[in-house]
């Protein structure tokens, strides 16, 4: 017989298999400048924790946003979901990396042709 650590393993394992949080594309602005970072992610709400937490810690991949933040301060920013992706009806479909490519790029261009 397995160890009781073990079988709640499994079970965590294919719990976390299941999930499906919300994922599609986030915004990152800065209400003092209006410079924004936009990013496609499969957890939109990971995603934020992530980025403020690089961002307090002034490790986050887009060096001119951690200068922002350290300027102004995290009262001076908001965190703005622009669109969510749906899950595929077809359970073998785990991968949309290509479809939140698609969809960041559709965000780039609506944003950078908006006046």
């Amino acid at each position: 017989m397995k160890p009781m650590a073990q079988l709640d393993k499994k079970a965590l394992k294919a719990t976390y298999r299941r999930m499906r949080p919300p994922m599609g594309v986030l915004r990152i602005r800065c209400e003092a400048t209006g410079e924004a970072y936009l990013m496609a992610t499969p957890n939109l709400q990971a995603a934020e924790n992530r980025a403020r937490l690089q961002l307090d810690t002034g490790t986050h991949p887009d060096r001119t946003l951690c200068r922002l933040w350290k300027t102004h301060g995290a009262s001076a920013f908001t965190f703005t979901v622009l669109d969510t992706l749906a899950y595929s009806k077809n359970p073998e479909k785990t991968d949309y990396r290509q479809d939140l490519a698609a969809l960041l790029a559709l965000w780039q261009e609506k944003i950078q042709n908006t006046p």
